[in-house]
């Protein structure tokens, strides 16, 4: 009877042992297959940032939606993410075609503002000496050409050195160091940009053209900001500094020399020869300044027309 008992007993469980295991079975199948099928969008999602980090955002395809909410939601979020990166490089890219770029990085940072500011910076001003008679020969797509070519290849020494151009006038450059971007050696940064600026007149041509520049530096206080209509800014700056740096460009012209910088410039600069250049009274009459200097024996040039 015991044995009759055991069979009939292990004949009664068998079904629900087997269906306990295919139900075990089928569970864990499920399981592959769901964990699979959370696995490649998460994966998806993985590569998709690794392309965002590399700065690729061209490259980032927008994520699928997902029948899984949590996954659907972190996929429509990393989509807008995307979309605002998006949005956000081509209006730091827009602006800067139209401001500095370091300014445009400045106001996208602070929300679109940049507050206006007061302080001490070394001002660049230069122009190109005899361009006026010279567009007369090049003509209107000419000068626009030589211009672009010149202003192209100045900007980007400006801003190796650390400079922020804020105008263009005429054929002249206005950059700033020490303002928007902060720089505690700004007049040697001024100094040396000036001293490349020359060189490259020196060794290349522009647009198929040999020209000439004059700089004039000084360093002082400045007011800073955006500045125009309300629909319409420019980010400059103003002050008496300013003025100085474009009269000590000018005065380049009666004194033979590329490049002049104030006093004011000439006491923060010690990895440059600087030579004193003019007299007190000239110097009274012309820029009502104390101290001239010129960038150096490189840039001691006789006097020519321009």
């Amino acid at each position: 009877m015991g044995e009759f008992e055991t069979k009939t007993s292990l004949a009664r469980t068998a079904p629900a042992f087997i269906s306990g295991l295919v139900i075990l079975l089928v569970s864990v199948i499920a399981a592959v297959i769901f964990a699979k099928t959370l696995a490649k969008p998460v994966r998806r999602i993985s590569e998709s940032a690794l392309t965002v980090r590399s700065g690729d955002l061209g490259a980032v395809e927008d994520l699928p939606l997902n029948h899984i909410r949590e996954l659907d939601d972190a996929a429509r979020s990393f989509n807008e993410m995307v979309h605002g990166l998006r949005d956000r490089d081509m209006i730091r890219e827009t602006l800067g075609r139209y401001v500095p770029e370091r300014v445009a990085e400045t106001l996208l940072k602070g929300g679109g503002e940049l507050s206006p500011e007061e302080t001490v910076a070394s001002v660049l001003f230069s122009d190109i000496e005899g361009f006026t008679a010279m567009t007369q020969d090049l003509g209107p797509q000419g000068t626009v050409e030589v211009l672009n070519a010149y202003f192209s290849a100045m900007v980007e020494i400006l801003e190796d050195h650390g400079g922020v151009v804020t105008q263009f006038q005429g054929d002249g450059i206005l950059a700033t160091f020490n303002v928007p971007i902060v720089a505690e050696d700004h007049a040697e940064k001024a100094l040396g940009a000036a001293r490349e600026m020359i060189d490259a007149c020196r060794t290349h041509t522009f647009a198929g053209r040999r020209l000439g520049c004059r700089v004039g530096i000084n360093t002082g206080s400045v007011i800073a900001g955006a500045v125009g209509a309300n629909d319409r800014l420019t980010y400059t700056i103003h002050g008496d500094a300013v003025n100085l740096a474009a009269r000590l460009e000018a005065l380049n012209k009666d004194l033979g020399t590329r490049i002049l910088v104030s006093g004011s410039t000439a006491a923060l600069v010690q990895s440059h020869e600087l030579a004193a250049r003019g007299t007190q009274a000239r110097a009274r009459r012309r820029l009502r300044s104390r101290d001239l200097r010129t960038g150096g024996a490189g840039e001691r040039l006789g006097p020519r027309a321009g």
